[in-house]
C-alpha cells in the first residue's frame, strides 16, 4: 500500500515536471505571437461595366467560369455606331473636298493675280513711255511756237520794207510761207501731242481697271482663305467625332482586363443597357490577399517581411504561410462614412483597429478556392 502511494507521488511529481517544462516552453515560443480572428480575404474585384448604351446581342463569359485576359465577354449591337462611322466617314470626305476646292480656288485666283500684276507693269511701263514722248511732242510744239513767234516778227518787219518797196515780192512770199510752214509743223506737233494724251488717258483707263480687277481678286483669295480655314476646322472635328465613333463602335464588344473568374453576371442577351452600367465583375485568381484588422495594443512589434500562419475556416486543415506586406497609415474607423468624434463631454474610449495587409503564395491545390470574403485566423510571428 505505501508502495503504491510512493508510486502515485512520484508520477504526480513527474507529470507536474513535464507540465511545467511544457508550459514554460509553450510560453516561450507564443509570447511573441501576436493573433487575430478579424481578418478576411481581399483582393482587386473588376466589375466590368460597357463604354456605350445599346442591346446586348451575346455574353460568351458564363458565370463562374475562368476567363483570361483579352477574352470576350459581351457582345453589344454594333450596328448603330458603325452607321454611325459610315455617316461620319462621308462627312470627313466632304470636308476634305471643301479644303481641296478652297486650295484650287485660292490658287486659280493667285494665278489671275500675277497675270494681271504682269499687264499691270506693262500699262504702267506704256504709260511711262507715252507721258515720255508726250515731253517730247510738247518740247518740239514749244519749239516750233517759238519758231512761230519770230517768223510772224520777220513778216511783220517784211511787209514795212515791202511798202517802202525796199525788198522784192519774193522775200515777201518768202516769209509768208515760213508762217505757213511753221504754223502748220505746230499744229501737228499739237495734234500729236492731243492724241498721245488720249492714249494715255485710255492706258490710265485700262490701268484703273486693272487695279480694281486685281483687288477683287484679292478680296476672293482672302475669302477663299477664310473659307479653307473653316474647311479645315469642319475636317478636324469631323476626324475628332469619326475617332470617338470608332472607339465607341470598338466598345461594342467588352474584353477581360486581368485573368479571374467570372461573377455577379448581370448581362444577359437582349438587355439594354446604358453606359456605365454594371454587367458583370471578373475575380482575379492570383492577386489576393489578406487584411488582418489588429487590435492597437497588439501593433506594436509587427513590422514589413515578418512571417505569418494563415488558418482560414474553409480549410482549418491546411494552414498556410505568409508574410506582412504592408500597415495601413490610418485606423479603419478613419476610413468610416462618419468617423468618431470625441470632443464632447460623453467620452466612451474604443479600442481602434489596424489594417495589416498580408501576402500569401496560394498552393497549387486551392488555386481558386481561397476566394474574397472568407475569414481567417492569423498569428504573426514577432520575434526579432
Amino acid at each position: 500500500m505505501r508502495l503504491k502511494k510512493l508510486t502515485i507521488i512520484f508520477i504526480l511529481i513527474i507529470a507536474s515536471a513535464f507540465m511545467t517544462i511544457f508550459g514554460l516552453e509553450w510560453w516561450n515560443t507564443n509570447k511573441s505571437i501576436v493573433s487575430t480572428d478579424n481578418a478576411y480575404v481581399r483582393s482587386s474585384i473588376t466589375t466590368m461595366s460597357s463604354r456605350v448604351s445599346s442591346y446586348i446581342l451575346e455574353v460568351p463569359a458564363l458565370t463562374n467560369a475562368v476567363v483570361k485576359k483579352n477574352d470576350l465577354l459581351v457582345i453589344l449591337d454594333p450596328e448603330p455606331y458603325q452607321n454611325k462611322v459610315n455617316s461620319l466617314n462621308a462627312s470627313l470626305e466632304g470636308a476634305k473636298a471643301k479644303i481641296d476646292a478652297s486650295k484650287t480656288k485660292i490658287e486659280a485666283a493667285k494665278t489671275k493675280i500675277t497675270t494681271i500684276q504682269s499687264s499691270f507693269d506693262n500699262i504702267h511701263a506704256n504709260i511711262k513711255l507715252v507721258e515720255s514722248e508726250i515731253n517730247s511732242f510738247n518740247f518740239i510744239a514749244q519749239s516750233y511756237s517759238s519758231e512761230l513767234e519770230l517768223a510772224n516778227k520777220n513778216l511783220t518787219r517784211m511787209k514795212k520794207l515791202f511798202d517802202k518797196n525796199s525788198i522784192s515780192r519774193a522775200k515777201l512770199d518768202e516769209a509768208i510761207a515760213k508762217v505757213n510752214t511753221t504754223s502748220h509743223k505746230l499744229d501737228s506737233a499739237n495734234s500729236k501731242t492731243n492724241s498721245i494724251k488720249n492714249k494715255l488717258e485710255v492706258l490710265a483707263t485700262e490701268k484703273e481697271k486693272i487695279n480694281s480687277l486685281e483687288n477683287e481678286l484679292i478680296v476672293e483669295v482672302r475669302k477663299a482663305q477664310a473659307e479653307l480655314k473653316i474647311s479645315e476646322a469642319n475636317f478636324e472635328k469631323s476626324e475628332a467625332e469619326l475617332n470617338m465613333a470608332k472607339v465607341d463602335l470598338k466598345s461594342t464588344k467588352i474584353y477581360a482586363p486581368i485573368d479571374g473568374v467570372i461573377a455577379n453576371r448581370i448581362a444577359e442577351p437582349g438587355l439594354y443597357v446604358e453606359d456605365g452600367w454594371p454587367l458583370m465583375a471578373v475575380v482575379p485568381v492570383h492577386d489576393i490577399w489578406v487584411m488582418a484588422n489588429y487590435k492597437e495594443t497588439q501593433v506594436e512589434n509587427i513590422k514589413v517581411g515578418q512571417k505569418v500562419k494563415l488558418h482560414f475556416d474553409a480549410f482549418k486543415n491546411s494552414p498556410i504561410v505568409g508574410q506582412v506586406h504592408s500597415i495601413s497609415p490610418a485606423s479603419s474607423a478613419s476610413f468610416s462614412l462618419l468617423p468618431p468624434q470625441n470632443a464632447s463631454g460623453n467620452f466612451v474610449k474604443v479600442v481602434q483597429r489596424v489594417p495589416v495587409k498580408i501576402t500569401f503564395d496560394i498552393p497549387e491545390n486551392m488555386l481558386g478556392r481561397i476566394v474574397p470574403g472568407l475569414s481567417v485566423y492569423v498569428s504573426i510571428e514577432t520575434k526579432k
